[in-house]
Parts: structure tokens; sequence; C-alpha cells
């Protein structure tokens, strides 16, 4: 039986053949999907996002990753990753967040406008309302 590690990006892939011919392979991570006949392993945007959520820089989440000896995808990938997978998530998600949070304040509004006329109803009623 004959074995070997290949490592790409945060997955590694586990490559075997017996004496019959017989082979397979096993991946560390799941294939999010396929691009250019490529496979996008999940851990890899998993890094990507964490580190793009978390406001770090790349360069020095790679550098303390290398001190670990942690596997990371490479500069070039992160940054594809970034552009083709987690910034339009980003977007989507704070354009949703944004109608929400309009929505809340034109209710609001709406309340404010409303206490407003209430109390200018009751200051006009209470200016008709004889003092004794």
């Amino acid at each position: 039986l004959r074995f070997k590690w290949v490592g790409n990006g945060c997955n590694r892939t586990l490559k075997w053949e017996c004496e019959d011919e017989h082979y397979g392979s096993w991946d560390s991570s799941e294939i999010l999907t396929m691009r250019k006949r490529r496979k996008i392993f999940v851990n890899d945007i998993l890094v990507t996002s964490s580190v793009v959520l978390t406001g770090n820089n790349w360069q020095k989440c790679k550098d303390l990753f290398t001190a670990l000896k942690v596997c990371t995808p490479g500069t070039t990938t992160f940054h594809k990753n970034q552009n083709l997978f987690v910034s339009p998530e980003i977007r989507i998600l704070w354009d949703e967040m944004k109608a929400i949070i309009f929505s809340i304040l034109m209710n609001m509004r709406t309340f404010v406008f409303l206490v407003m006329a209430e109390v200018t109803l009751l200051a006009t009623v209470l200016n008709f309302v004889p003092m004794s």
C-alpha cells in the first residue's frame, strides 16, 4: 500500500494506491463547489471569512498561522475567496440589515409624530379648559 499526503490551502488530501492498482483519496475538508474544474474547500472559505469578519489583516494572520504551523490558503486564493464568496454575502447581509434598521427608524418616526400630535392636541385642549 502506497500513500501520499498532498496539501492544498487548508485542505489535506490523502491519496493511496494498493498493489492491485486500486486507488482512492480522502479530503480533510468538505468541498463547497467546483470552479474551473478546481475544488473549492469549505475550510479555505471559513479561514477567509473569519479573517474578514473579525477585521484582521491577512498578512498578520498568515504570519501567525505559519508560526503555529497551521495550513492556510495562499494570498491569491485568500483574495479570490474574499471577492467571490465572502464580500457578496456580507453585502447581502448588510442590505438586509439596512432595510430592517430603516423600517425600525420609520416606525419610530411615525411614533414620535403621533406622540407630538397627541401632546399638541392635549395642549390645545388644556388651553381651552378654564382653570379654577
